[in-house]
């Protein structure tokens, strides 16, 4: 990125900006629902907003996993 280039700074900016802010809401709203309903009905241990976002990490890695390897196996022009 050079000096003559302003938008591509405010774009980077404010996708790291609705990134963050849904990573936030999500562990948010996870918090929430299982406070709700796992441990008020299922009598289930209570969890907090730090555990929320070590389960939406997890799920990322999770989710990432599969699309990695697709993309390593799938690259035109390398021969195995």
């Amino acid at each position: 990125m050079t000096l003559h280039e302003p938008h591509r700074s405010r774009r980077w900016a404010r996708r790291a900006a609705a990134l963050l802010l849904g990573i936030l809401a999500g562990a948010g709203a996870l918090v929430w629902a299982w406070n709700g309903v796992a441990a008020e009905l299922f009598l289930a241990p209570v969890i907090r907003f730090k555990h929320a976002l070590a389960l939406q990490a997890a799920l990322a890695a999770l989710a990432a996993v599969p699309l990695l390897v697709a993309r390593w196996l799938i690259r035109p022009g390398k021969e195995r």
